[in-house]
């Protein structure tokens, strides 16, 4: 039995009342702290993000894996004491077992979420080298008549949780 619930009803990135609805699940299998959901497919089109954190005790940085079309999550990783470098690492662990464990069969995209912390993970990408990562690293489109320079990854803002109904990073990530 899972003692979690959710108790407050405030604006959440998913609809509070979508959350009383949830059920929890037992990983089907755990390589480290990544947590399994459901085996890798061959001919599969996989989603990993990654939501950086300082790794100092606070907030937890999370790497979320769906598979696509149907966004259903596959596995996850969380945790609140991993560098920025070990953080990419991890992705890097993720995409290569979805890479080896499909015989290179899968499509494999991957993202950073780039505000404040994204740019030391975007640092750590490029001196790990961007094609020792499994997969297509996507960023949002550069916007016309944007003077800003362009970032790699997705930035996300209030405005941007706002255009989704489920305010979530993964809706903005998967229509890029």
């Amino acid at each position: 039995e899972h003692l979690n619930e959710f108790i407050a009803f405030d604006e959440t990135l998913i609809n509070s009342l979508k959350l009383t609805t949830m059920e929890a699940c037992d990983p089907y299998a755990k390589q480290g702290e990544v947590r399994w959901y459901a085996p890798v497919k061959k001919d599969a089109m996989y989603l990993l993000g990654l939501d950086p954190s300082l790794g100092t005790g606070g907030d937890a940085a999370a790497i979320q894996v769906y598979e696509l079309p149907g966004m259903n999550q596959v596995a996850e990783w969380r945790h609140n004491k991993t560098s920025i470098q070990g953080q990419v690492k991890i992705l890097k662990e993720i995409a290569s077992f979805i890479d080896s464990e499909s015989e290179g069969r899968s499509e494999i995209y991957y993202s950073v979420e780039n505000n404040t912390l994204g740019e030391a993970v975007l640092v750590t990408i490029n001196e790990i080298g961007e094609e020792n990562i499994p997969g297509t690293f996507l960023s949002e489109s550069r916007k016309h008549g944007n003077t800003r320079a362009f970032r790699r990854g997705f930035t996300t803002t209030h405005s941007s949780w706002s255009r989704s109904d489920s305010r979530s990073f993964w809706c903005i990530f998967a229509r890029g």
